[in-house]
Protein backbone atom coordinates (compact mmCIF):
# COMPACT_ATOMS: atom_id res chain seq x y z
CA UNK A 1 0.00 0.00 0.00
CA UNK A 2 2.68 2.46 1.03
CA UNK A 3 4.20 2.19 -2.73
CA UNK A 4 0.92 2.77 -4.32
CA UNK A 5 0.49 5.94 -2.00
CA UNK A 6 4.48 6.96 -2.86
CA UNK A 7 3.89 7.61 -6.55
CA UNK A 8 0.04 8.97 -5.92
CA UNK A 9 1.41 11.59 -3.58
CA UNK A 10 4.36 12.36 -5.75
CA UNK A 11 1.81 12.50 -8.86
CA UNK A 12 -0.15 15.12 -6.66
CA UNK A 13 3.29 16.98 -5.65
CA UNK A 14 4.31 17.38 -9.65
CA UNK A 15 0.49 18.25 -10.70
CA UNK A 16 0.91 21.29 -7.62
CA UNK A 17 4.41 22.05 -9.86
CA UNK A 18 1.91 22.07 -12.95
CA UNK A 19 4.43 19.70 -14.22
CA UNK A 20 1.75 17.33 -15.67
CA UNK A 21 3.68 15.13 -17.69
CA UNK A 22 5.69 13.62 -14.57
CA UNK A 23 2.74 13.84 -12.60
CA UNK A 24 1.38 11.41 -15.44
CA UNK A 25 4.29 9.07 -14.94
CA UNK A 26 3.56 8.75 -11.05
CA UNK A 27 -0.02 8.40 -11.59
CA UNK A 28 0.48 5.60 -14.30
CA UNK A 29 2.49 4.07 -11.77
CA UNK A 30 0.29 3.99 -9.36
CA UNK A 31 -2.64 1.72 -11.85
CA UNK A 32 -0.13 -0.54 -12.74
CA UNK A 33 0.56 -1.32 -8.75
CA UNK A 34 -3.06 -1.60 -7.88
CA UNK A 35 -5.46 -1.62 -11.35
CA UNK A 36 -8.69 -1.73 -9.10
CA UNK A 37 -7.61 1.24 -7.10
CA UNK A 38 -10.64 4.15 -7.22
CA UNK A 39 -7.96 6.66 -6.34
CA UNK A 40 -5.43 5.72 -9.12
CA UNK A 41 -7.55 6.56 -12.10
CA UNK A 42 -9.43 9.52 -9.77
CA UNK A 43 -6.12 11.48 -9.59
CA UNK A 44 -4.84 10.40 -13.33
CA UNK A 45 -8.57 12.01 -14.28
CA UNK A 46 -8.13 14.90 -12.55
CA UNK A 47 -4.21 15.25 -13.86
CA UNK A 48 -5.55 15.09 -17.69
CA UNK A 49 -8.54 17.42 -16.89
CA UNK A 50 -6.19 19.95 -15.73
CA UNK A 51 -4.40 19.69 -18.90
CA UNK A 52 -7.30 19.88 -20.85
CA UNK A 53 -7.36 16.71 -21.97
CA UNK A 54 -11.15 16.16 -21.49
CA UNK A 55 -11.39 13.11 -22.97
CA UNK A 56 -9.06 11.15 -20.89
CA UNK A 57 -10.26 12.47 -17.81
CA UNK A 58 -13.78 10.88 -18.59
CA UNK A 59 -12.26 7.94 -19.65
CA UNK A 60 -10.26 7.24 -16.30
CA UNK A 61 -13.12 8.50 -14.11
CA UNK A 62 -15.57 6.33 -16.47
CA UNK A 63 -13.59 3.20 -16.27
CA UNK A 64 -13.35 3.69 -12.60
CA UNK A 65 -16.96 3.91 -11.92
CA UNK A 66 -17.62 0.39 -13.79
CA UNK A 67 -14.63 -1.62 -13.25
CA UNK A 68 -12.74 -0.45 -10.04
CA UNK A 69 -13.59 -2.24 -6.40
CA UNK A 70 -10.76 -1.16 -3.93
CA UNK A 71 -9.64 1.84 -2.05
CA UNK A 72 -8.04 3.18 1.25
CA UNK A 73 -9.81 6.67 1.00
CA UNK A 74 -13.04 5.51 2.62
CA UNK A 75 -13.06 3.81 5.86
CA UNK A 76 -16.73 2.46 5.67
CA UNK A 77 -15.90 -1.00 3.79
CA UNK A 78 -19.42 -1.71 3.46
CA UNK A 79 -20.02 1.94 1.21
CA UNK A 80 -17.10 1.70 -0.14
CA UNK A 81 -18.42 0.94 -3.95
CA UNK A 82 -21.30 4.14 -3.42
CA UNK A 83 -19.36 6.26 -2.23
CA UNK A 84 -16.93 6.34 -5.14
CA UNK A 85 -19.49 5.61 -7.35
CA UNK A 86 -21.10 8.91 -6.44
CA UNK A 87 -17.82 10.87 -6.51
CA UNK A 88 -16.90 9.56 -9.88
CA UNK A 89 -20.61 10.69 -11.00
CA UNK A 90 -19.67 14.28 -9.50
CA UNK A 91 -16.04 14.32 -10.87
CA UNK A 92 -18.17 13.64 -14.55
CA UNK A 93 -20.75 16.20 -13.71
CA UNK A 94 -17.84 18.35 -12.97
CA UNK A 95 -15.71 17.82 -16.18
CA UNK A 96 -18.66 18.92 -17.98
CA UNK A 97 -18.90 21.71 -16.05
CA UNK A 98 -22.47 20.72 -14.54
CA UNK A 99 -21.53 22.02 -10.91
CA UNK A 100 -25.42 22.27 -9.20
CA UNK A 101 -25.31 18.60 -10.60
CA UNK A 102 -21.62 17.75 -9.31
CA UNK A 103 -22.84 19.13 -5.80
CA UNK A 104 -25.90 16.64 -5.65
CA UNK A 105 -23.44 13.89 -6.63
CA UNK A 106 -21.02 14.59 -4.00
CA UNK A 107 -23.09 15.34 -1.35
CA UNK A 108 -24.71 11.74 -1.68
CA UNK A 109 -21.11 10.67 -1.72
CA UNK A 110 -21.15 11.98 1.94
CA UNK A 111 -23.96 10.12 3.36
CA UNK A 112 -22.15 7.35 2.43
CA UNK A 113 -18.82 7.86 4.00
CA UNK A 114 -19.24 11.15 6.79
CA UNK A 115 -15.00 10.72 6.74
CA UNK A 116 -15.09 11.28 2.91
CA UNK A 117 -12.70 14.36 2.83
CA UNK A 118 -12.47 13.21 -0.86
CA UNK A 119 -16.36 14.82 -1.03
CA UNK A 120 -15.52 17.68 1.03
CA UNK A 121 -13.27 19.10 -1.35
CA UNK A 122 -15.30 18.18 -3.90
CA UNK A 123 -18.44 20.11 -2.49
CA UNK A 124 -16.49 23.26 -1.96
CA UNK A 125 -14.54 23.39 -4.90
CA UNK A 126 -17.41 22.72 -7.33
CA UNK A 127 -19.54 25.91 -4.80
CA UNK A 128 -16.61 28.47 -5.98
CA UNK A 129 -16.81 26.82 -9.68
CA UNK A 130 -20.11 28.02 -9.54
CA UNK A 131 -19.74 31.43 -8.05
CA UNK A 132 -17.56 31.69 -11.19
CA UNK A 133 -20.11 30.81 -13.63
CA UNK A 134 -22.62 33.08 -11.97
CA UNK A 135 -20.52 35.89 -13.36
CA UNK A 136 -20.43 39.17 -11.72
CA UNK A 137 -24.17 38.43 -9.19
CA UNK A 138 -23.82 37.89 -5.30
CA UNK A 139 -21.52 35.29 -4.72
CA UNK A 140 -21.44 36.14 -1.67
CA UNK A 141 -23.36 32.47 -0.02
CA UNK A 142 -22.08 30.40 -2.24
CA UNK A 143 -17.94 31.83 -1.18
CA UNK A 144 -18.78 30.79 2.33
CA UNK A 145 -20.53 27.36 1.55
CA UNK A 146 -17.08 26.69 -0.32
CA UNK A 147 -14.92 27.57 2.36
CA UNK A 148 -17.05 25.90 4.91
CA UNK A 149 -16.41 23.04 3.15
CA UNK A 150 -12.73 23.19 2.52
CA UNK A 151 -12.53 23.98 6.57
CA UNK A 152 -14.26 20.31 6.94
CA UNK A 153 -11.83 18.49 4.76
CA UNK A 154 -8.80 20.32 6.15
CA UNK A 155 -10.42 19.13 9.70
CA UNK A 156 -10.71 15.31 8.28
CA UNK A 157 -7.31 15.00 7.18
CA UNK A 158 -5.89 16.43 10.41
CA UNK A 159 -7.78 14.44 13.24
CA UNK A 160 -8.40 11.26 10.71
CA UNK A 161 -4.99 9.14 11.10
CA UNK A 162 -5.31 7.52 7.95
CA UNK A 163 -5.94 10.65 6.06
CA UNK A 164 -3.00 12.39 7.99
CA UNK A 165 -0.92 9.79 6.63
CA UNK A 166 -1.71 9.12 3.22
CA UNK A 167 -3.55 12.59 2.36
CA UNK A 168 -1.36 15.21 3.67
CA UNK A 169 -0.51 16.61 0.48
CA UNK A 170 -4.05 18.27 -0.36
CA UNK A 171 -3.28 20.46 2.48
CA UNK A 172 -1.54 22.73 0.47
CA UNK A 173 -4.42 22.55 -2.46
CA UNK A 174 -7.56 23.07 0.20
CA UNK A 175 -5.54 26.62 1.60
CA UNK A 176 -4.64 27.58 -2.00
CA UNK A 177 -8.43 27.35 -2.71
CA UNK A 178 -9.58 29.09 0.78
CA UNK A 179 -7.32 31.90 0.21
CA UNK A 180 -8.84 31.96 -3.64
CA UNK A 181 -12.63 32.13 -1.54
CA UNK A 182 -11.19 34.84 1.01
CA UNK A 183 -9.88 36.81 -1.90
CA UNK A 184 -13.34 36.83 -3.73
CA UNK A 185 -14.97 37.94 -0.40
CA UNK A 186 -12.12 41.08 -0.66
CA UNK A 187 -10.55 39.75 2.66
CA UNK A 188 -7.20 40.16 1.64
CA UNK A 189 -5.35 39.30 4.77
CA UNK A 190 -7.38 36.32 5.37
CA UNK A 191 -6.23 35.05 1.61
CA UNK A 192 -2.89 36.02 2.11
CA UNK A 193 -2.89 33.97 5.74
CA UNK A 194 -3.80 31.28 3.57
CA UNK A 195 -1.51 31.31 0.68
CA UNK A 196 0.86 31.44 3.01
CA UNK A 197 -0.53 28.51 4.79
CA UNK A 198 -0.63 26.28 1.29
CA UNK A 199 3.53 27.61 0.59
CA UNK A 200 4.24 25.62 3.94
CA UNK A 201 2.97 22.85 2.91
CA UNK A 202 4.12 22.72 -0.27
CA UNK A 203 6.99 25.51 -1.12
CA UNK A 204 6.72 24.48 -4.91
CA UNK A 205 2.77 24.97 -5.16
CA UNK A 206 2.92 27.31 -8.36
CA UNK A 207 -0.70 28.02 -7.80
CA UNK A 208 -0.08 29.84 -4.60
CA UNK A 209 2.36 31.88 -5.57
CA UNK A 210 1.40 32.96 -8.90
CA UNK A 211 -2.34 33.77 -7.00
CA UNK A 212 -0.76 35.90 -4.23
CA UNK A 213 1.18 37.73 -6.68
CA UNK A 214 -2.12 38.85 -8.65
CA UNK A 215 -2.83 39.49 -5.00
CA UNK A 216 -0.24 41.60 -3.90
CA UNK A 217 -0.39 43.25 -7.13
CA UNK A 218 -3.88 44.14 -6.52
CA UNK A 219 -2.92 45.62 -3.31
CA UNK A 220 0.03 47.40 -5.12
CA UNK A 221 2.58 45.52 -3.02
CA UNK A 222 4.62 45.46 -6.23
CA UNK A 223 8.09 44.16 -4.65
CA UNK A 224 6.31 41.32 -2.74
CA UNK A 225 4.40 40.39 -6.42
CA UNK A 226 7.66 40.78 -8.01
CA UNK A 227 9.33 38.00 -5.40
CA UNK A 228 6.11 35.02 -5.98
CA UNK A 229 6.59 35.64 -9.97
CA UNK A 230 9.75 34.96 -9.58
CA UNK A 231 9.51 31.80 -7.49
CA UNK A 232 7.04 30.45 -10.01
CA UNK A 233 9.79 31.25 -12.90
CA UNK A 234 12.12 29.25 -10.80
CA UNK A 235 9.80 26.67 -10.61
CA UNK A 236 9.45 26.66 -14.41
CA UNK A 237 13.23 26.77 -15.18
CA UNK A 238 13.75 23.29 -12.72
CA UNK A 239 11.44 21.98 -14.87
CA UNK A 240 12.62 23.11 -18.38
CA UNK A 241 16.08 21.96 -17.60
CA UNK A 242 14.69 18.16 -16.95
CA UNK A 243 12.43 18.10 -19.63
CA UNK A 244 15.00 18.97 -21.98
CA UNK A 245 17.03 16.56 -20.92
CA UNK A 246 14.87 14.22 -21.06
CA UNK A 247 13.47 15.29 -25.08
CA UNK A 248 10.00 15.85 -24.35
CA UNK A 249 9.80 18.53 -26.88
CA UNK A 250 5.55 19.06 -25.95
CA UNK A 251 5.83 19.88 -22.31
CA UNK A 252 9.30 21.75 -22.82
CA UNK A 253 6.86 24.23 -25.30
CA UNK A 254 4.31 24.42 -22.87
CA UNK A 255 6.43 25.22 -19.87
CA UNK A 256 8.08 28.26 -21.91
CA UNK A 257 4.41 29.30 -22.54
CA UNK A 258 3.82 29.30 -18.97
CA UNK A 259 7.30 31.05 -17.91
CA UNK A 260 6.05 33.82 -20.79
CA UNK A 261 3.36 34.24 -19.63
CA UNK A 262 4.58 34.55 -16.06
CA UNK A 263 7.15 36.82 -17.07
CA UNK A 264 4.64 39.05 -18.59
CA UNK A 265 2.89 39.56 -15.89
CA UNK A 266 5.65 40.21 -13.87
CA UNK A 267 6.66 42.76 -16.19
CA UNK A 268 3.19 44.67 -15.86
CA UNK A 269 2.72 44.44 -12.83
CA UNK A 270 5.92 45.56 -10.91
CA UNK A 271 6.75 48.30 -14.08
CA UNK A 272 10.22 47.30 -13.44
CA UNK A 273 12.91 48.26 -16.06
CA UNK A 274 14.80 45.25 -14.51
CA UNK A 275 11.94 42.70 -14.72
CA UNK A 276 11.90 43.83 -18.50
CA UNK A 277 15.60 43.08 -19.10
CA UNK A 278 14.91 40.04 -17.23
CA UNK A 279 12.10 39.03 -19.81
CA UNK A 280 14.50 39.44 -22.77
CA UNK A 281 17.05 37.68 -21.37
CA UNK A 282 14.85 34.80 -20.15
CA UNK A 283 12.84 35.02 -23.59
CA UNK A 284 15.93 34.91 -25.89
CA UNK A 285 17.23 31.68 -23.97
CA UNK A 286 14.17 29.84 -23.86
CA UNK A 287 12.69 30.92 -27.51
CA UNK A 288 10.08 32.80 -28.64
CA UNK A 289 7.43 34.82 -26.76
CA UNK A 290 4.13 33.23 -26.67
CA UNK A 291 1.63 36.14 -26.26
CA UNK A 292 -0.85 35.37 -22.56
CA UNK A 293 -3.80 34.90 -24.49
CA UNK A 294 -2.28 31.72 -26.36
CA UNK A 295 -0.74 30.47 -23.46
CA UNK A 296 -1.18 26.92 -22.31
CA UNK A 297 -3.27 25.63 -18.53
Amino acid sequence: MDSFYEDLQAGAYYRMEENFSQALVHFNRAVEKQPNNFEAYLERGVNYHLRNQVFFALHDFRYALYHCTDSYACQNESKKAQYFIHLLQGLIYETNSHWEKAVTEYERALHCDKQGFYAYFSIGYAYGSLSLANGQGDNTQLYKQAIRYFLKALALIDSVPHHQKYYSFYQSVIHTNIAWMQKRLEQSTEALFYYQKAIDANPRHVRAYFSRAILHRGMNQRELALKDYSSCIRIFEDQYKTLVTSGNVQSVNIVKKRMASILEDRVVSTRSTLCLLDFIVLVHRYGEWVPRSTKSS
